[in-house]
């Protein structure tokens, strides 16, 4: 089962921690609280976090998935600010929907630094994958249109399911322009998602959308238009920010007439109230929860529930989870960035330069990788723990290395505001460099991180070598954008 996969997996940082086994084991006696459709991109084996304070949020989001239960698509835009909780509110409504209406979730997240094509959609279509390794030849058979080709052109993954990687070997050789490709390849997942989509609620969520580039903005159009689109709730989570391409390709002015036809909603989370953060705080303090030290959280928090798990767990730091007395009065008057840097001092050297490279690194990476910059033996990985269990880090089970990234936005941010210019040069070449040593070396990664580290020479031959890649995914505009990076630079 899924447990046992998990628990034999080869990278030992891709396997459950004790915690999440006995949530498993516990989920395992009462079945009714398990849901069999999840296929989020995030690490669906972590236990997750109650909610408090969002009950009218949470509902609003059932009363939207409801309206589309006449097989009209419905959108449904989440902005809040870092911290506010939105991702905390998108993972519980999506597994109450798995548990109570067996909902089939394909979930996925945008990252900052990330430059794979349409990365919007990335996560959701790896989702995808593995919903359909997962289903039966005769249930593929009827999962599947023909002609699949093309979808396997535009997203690789997709050629692990047989039948697809069969058509995507037999396609014509004739040429074909890209925007052909691309319109026949999103036709054909559109009608693959209604499939779904007609025998259980479907459930699609691009999380942090803020960063999607213009390409998933068209990628999503593309579902949404046409005679019968797929009957899903797409759920977007993003930062109060200037709006992103596909918030403007969707709520904007210019949105195409059959986007602004559907099902359209926005809601901005604000900051949860003193009583909610109390509850929190009462939860992550257990018997040390005095009400002086509750208020102070509450207080510190701001309406911040990310920050107030940040408060609790600087003061629950050493390993017997005991509160510290001696830092209360702290607690009550560090802002939650110094606090963060504070529990970053008390880090040993190992675990710190293995911090330091994934916040560099700017998005799931290998741990092999993240070790090797960090100049720390590949066998050795208990640095990796230290931070796991200090609630640094948090690995990601959709890719078979075991992916490290910071836990959440706003420590990798903070963090990276104290490495200074030197540091960070030194960290982007060591990137690079264990980078570059794998078998299938990320080009437009390598591209940004050599010009990082001011090797422009270098920087400017991945950037040549990605180029080709992203024209045929087909974006020529990220092609351009690639050449832009250390040409300009270069003056040619």
């Amino acid at each position: 089962d899924d447990l046992t996969s998990a628990l034999l997996a080869h990278d030992p940082t891709a396997r459950p921690t004790m915690a999440e086994v006995r949530r498993v084991i516990g989920e395992a006696s009462h079945p009714s609280a398990r849901g069999s459709n999840s296929n989020s991109n995030s690490n669906s084996r972590e236990s997750l976090p109650a909610l408090f304070g969002r009950a009218a949020e949470l509902a609003k989001l059932h009363i939207a998935l409801d309206a589309t239960a006449n097989g009209t698509p419905g959108v449904f835009l989440l902005r809040g600010r870092s911290g506010i909780g939105k991702s905390a509110l998108i993972a519980a409504f999506t597994r109450q929907a798995e548990r109570d209406q067996r909902a089939v979730v394909f979930a996925g997240r945008c990252h900052e630094r990330e430059t794979v094509p349409f990365k919007g959609l990335d996560g959701v279509v790896d989702a995808l994958s593995r919903h359909l390794a997962a289903a039966s030849p005769a249930e593929l058979g009827r999962l599947l249109p023909p002609n699949t080709a093309d979808l396997g052109t535009l997203f690789p993954v997709l050629r692990r399911i047989p039948p697809i990687a069969s058509a995507y070997a037999r396609r014509a050789s004739s040429e074909r322009s890209k925007q052909r490709v691309r319109a026949e390849g999103f036709a054909c997942l559109a009608e693959m998602l209604r499939r779904i989509g007609d025998v259980a609620p479907l459930i699609v969520v691009v999380d942090d959308v803020q960063w999607a580039d213009a390409d998933t903005a068209t990628g999503i159009i593309e579902l949404l238009r046409g005679a019968a689109p797929p009957s899903m709730f797409l759920l977007l989570g993003t930062r109060l920010t200037d709006a992103s391409p596909v918030e403007v390709a969707i709520f904007g002015r210019e949105a195409a007439p059959t986007v602004a036809a559907l099902q359209r909603e926005t809601l901005q989370l604000g900051d949860l109230h003193d009583d909610s953060i109390g509850q929190i705080a009462h939860r992550e303090l257990g018997r040390h929860a005095s009400d002086a030290l509750v208020a102070a959280v509450a207080r510190d928090a701001h309406g911040n529930p990310f920050a107030a798990g940040e408060l609790v767990r600087f003061l629950r730091e050493d390993d017997s989870g005991d509160v510290d007395p001696s830092e209360e009065m702290a607690a009550v008057t560090t802002s939650i960035d110094a606090l963060v840097r504070r529990r970053a001092q008390s880090l040993d050297d190992a675990a710190r330069r293995l911090l330091d490279v994934i916040v560099i690194a700017g998005e799931p990476t290998a741990a092999a990788v993240l070790l090797q910059a960090a100049e720390i033996d590949e066998g050795d990985r208990s640095a990796v723990e230290r931070l796991r269990a200090r609630h640094w880090v948090r690995t990601s089970r959709a890719a078979a290395t075991g992916a490290l990234d910071t836990v959440h936005d706003r420590v990798r941010e903070v963090m990276l505001e104290g490495l200074d210019g030197t540091r960070r040069a030194h960290l982007h070449r060591r990137l690079a460099i264990a980078l570059e040593a794998q078998e299938d070396p990320p080009h437009d990664r390598l591209a940004r991180h050599f010009a990082a580290a001011g090797d422009r020479s270098l920087a400017f031959h991945h950037a040549v070598e990605a180029a080709p890649v992203a024209q045929a995914a087909p974006a020529r505009r990220r092609a351009a954008e690639r050449r832009g990076v250390v040409g300009g630079e270069r003056g040619d």
